[in-house]
């Protein structure tokens, strides 16, 4: 079992299993803040794992679309997309 990613959609940092997943049923992770839920094939280690990529895919879509906007006098600050590539590669 993972250690949750906070709520992609609120930031919730204490998102919670409602339903481990197992060989008979799904694994549920429910965000007790703004109601976000989601259910996925996932077993023991793997539980949680769909939960965290959504959370790494919003927050990557937001980082990109914030670098891509013109900045720093016309350039494009490339150095934060650099960055935060290396810092999900290490996690």
């Amino acid at each position: 079992m993972n250690e949750l990613f906070p709520c992609p959609f609120c930031g919730n940092d204490q998102p919670y299993f409602e339903r481990l997943g197992d060989h008979r049923q799904s694994s549920i992770v429910v965000c007790g803040n703004c109601g976000c839920r989601m259910e996925a094939n996932e077993t023991d280690i793997h539980n949680g794992d769909a939960w965290n990529r959504r959370m790494l895919l919003s927050e990557s879509c937001e980082l990109l679309h914030s670098c891509l906007e013109w900045d720093n006098g016309g350039e494009r600050d490339y150095q934060k997309i650099i960055d935060f590539l290396n810092r999900i590669k290490t996690d």
